[in-house]
């Protein structure tokens, strides 16, 4: 995951906007809080993989 976003310069803000965008999708597809929950949790969990990879 690392070397895949090296050089893309994502930085936090961009990471926000990333995550609001999976809550607004999830929440548009009525997807089930347990499921929302997990897929919220494992996008979270990737953040310093892709975050700050200057």
């Amino acid at each position: 995951m690392k070397l895949a976003h090296q050089g893309i310069n994502i930085n936090d803000s961009h990471w926000t906007v990333f995550i609001a965008y999976i809550h607004e999708t999830l929440k548009e597809l009525g997807v089930e809080s347990k499921t929302f929950d997990n897929l919220v949790s494992f996008a979270s969990s990737l953040k310093d993989e892709i975050v700050d990879l200057f």
